[in-house]
């Protein structure tokens, strides 16, 4: 029976047959994650001696090649507060120097003066534990922004990012090595497949899950 990582409301019971067996990826494979797609992003707490900012949400459209990721963002609002008054600014741009490896990326906003850098999830936070490869649906991390505030007078900023996929998928499945079939569902509640598919392949199995 599979073991249910979250207990919500019910689904209907779920059949799949299952062609690869539990265990059956290439551990030589890549083991990095795959965060291409559309995220929806927002910074938070980005701050300095005497200035603090905030966005609001903006997309960012990322393609993947190898480890290596690029793509665009915005538009996206973001407003600050200094010792001088408020000031607000619409970034968009392109999205430049991005990589991925193991659960980590890093990646610029059109130049290094506005870098990230942070880890990925295969579910959003608090919902699952799952090692690489995977397609990402949850990104966060730190952010350091050096930006010009007019005058001459620049400010390095340092707060946090966040990133969730959209759409978030409905259905997807993985099979990882020595961890057995997994499946997401909706925002992602779990379950993994506890047979040995390895002298079972081709079996139909079918899974109930409960999902948030």
């Amino acid at each position: 029976m599979p073991t249910l990582l979250r207990q919500r409301r019910s689904l209907p019971l779920l059949a799949f047959t299952l062609v690869l067996a539990c265990g059956g990826d290439d551990p030589s494979g890549p083991s990095q994650v795959d965060v291409g797609g559309v995220w929806q992003m927002t910074f938070s707490n980005m701050a300095s001696t005497g200035v603090s900012c905030n966005s609001g949400p903006g997309n960012m459209s990322l393609t993947m090649s190898g480890a290596m990721f690029s793509g665009t963002y915005g538009p996206m609002t973001v407003s600050c507060t200094t010792g001088s008054g408020a000031l607000q600014d619409t970034l968009q741009g392109v999205v430049v120097n991005g990589g991925a490896s193991g659960r980590a990326v890093s990646f610029d906003l059109d130049s290094p003066d506005l870098h990230q850098t942070g880890g990925t999830s295969a579910c959003l936070p608090g919902e699952c534990d799952i090692p690489p490869p995977y397609t990402a649906v949850y990104m966060s991390g730190t952010a350091h922004w050096t930006i010009d505030l007019g005058g001459g007078q620049t400010a390095s900023l340092n707060g946090t990012w966040s990133a969730i996929k959209q759409p978030v998928p409905v259905a997807s499945i993985r099979d990882g090595p020595g961890q057995g079939l997994i499946i997401y569902i909706g925002r992602l509640a779990l379950s993994a497949c506890t047979v040995d598919l390895s002298t079972q392949p081709g079996t139909v199995v079918a899974l109930a899950a409960d999902v948030a």
